[in-house]
């Protein structure tokens, strides 16, 4: 399968994900909303990473700026979806943090011309702990059935693609490194991909039937 036919079916994928949270839009909870805005944002990077990648022959600078706005929306997701986390305002505190941290590693470890595999590392560590706080929420609410809850679904999905993403990254980092050939990786992140996005994609086609995050 060459990068076109790849690229082709991975926006397939996104396409419908978003086109599915796009029709249940109006009944969307203040948590759910920013599953919706982080769709969206990923259908923009990707336009934008295309046109560099053609044009510049290099998209590295656009995840650069997408990675921490990323960070920032899952983080107002959970921010809002977990009780604890929305008490103290977890989300905001953490994604701005992020932010810093982006441009930190920006400045001083990973310029705009290389990937910026460091602080994926980091946001995939950031995502993977919101996820076990949103599953101890759900452990603990024991007056509700988890599988009717649109967050525990949601938080699967995230934790599944995050810890790939963790696991991932560190190796494609090593790999590139070591033995220069991270195909087998590449090929790993591109299905979690694939399955992340159907995830939230069934999980919201069902959406009338669950309970909605942060109800």
């Amino acid at each position: 399968m060459n990068y076109s036919v790849k690229f082709i079916v991975y926006l397939i994928f996104l396409v419908v994900t978003f086109i599915t949270i796009l029709s249940k839009r109006t009944v969307l909870t203040k948590a759910d909303k920013w599953i919706y805005y982080l769709i969206s944002l990923v259908l923009l990077q990707e336009a934008i990473a295309f046109f560099a990648a053609e044009k510049y022959q290099n998209n590295f600078a656009t995840y650069h700026i997408y990675s921490p706005i990323e960070l920032y929306v899952i983080c107002r997701y959970f921010g809002e979806s977990v009780t604890l986390l929305r008490r103290r305002k977890i989300g905001i505190k953490v994604g701005i943090a992020g932010i810093v941290i982006s441009i930190l590693n920006t400045v001083f470890l990973q310029p705009l011309s290389s990937a910026n595999t460091y602080f994926l590392l980091f946001e995939s560590c950031v995502v993977i702990i919101l996820c076990l706080f949103s599953l101890l929420e759900v452990i603990l609410a024991q007056d509700k059935n988890p599988y009717v809850l649109s967050g525990f679904w949601l938080t699967l999905c995230f934790l599944f693609y995050w810890s790939i993403t963790f696991v991932g990254w560190g190796l494609f980092t090593l790999m590139v490194k070591v033995y220069f050939n991270a195909a087998p990786v590449e090929t790993v992140l591109y299905f979690s991909n694939l399955v992340f996005y159907s995830g939230i994609a069934i999980v919201f086609f069902n959406y009338s039937r669950l309970i909605p995050s942060s109800e």
